[in-house]
């Protein structure tokens, strides 16, 4: 009996064993992960950050000089505004049009 009770303790002790030795393998590769994770994080912020500090300090000139840009977005804005006025006539007069020729027909309605 008592040997029944020392296999059936080993037995219990040897599975608990690699319960506890899953455990502690799958906890490990977890970390490893998380690591390499951020590992490959920093990596890419640290090359983000080159490619900023390039553009800040051989281009950061461009980053000011707006001369080429301004020109082209004065014209759109002058030709937003003539197309908003050329609108605004044509409306316009199509509206006096429309009530002179709506007094007429009431005037040759009456005849």
């Amino acid at each position: 009996m008592k040997s029944y009770a020392k296999v059936t303790k080993k037995a219990v002790s040897a599975q608990q064993l690699l319960k506890e030795l899953c455990s502690a393998i799958e906890t490990q590769q977890k970390q490893a992960t998380k690591r390499s994770e951020n590992f490959l994080l920093e990596e890419e912020d640290d090359f983000l950050k080159s490619i900023l500090a390039e553009d800040v300090t051989i281009r950061s000139g461009n980053w000011a000089d707006f001369s080429g840009e301004m020109s082209g977005l004065v014209l759109d804005v002058e030709r937003l505004v003539f197309k908003d006025l050329v609108n605004e006539i044509v409306h316009a007069e199509t509206s006096r049009l429309q009530a002179k020729s709506g007094r007429r027909q009431t005037l040759f309605a009456d005849q």
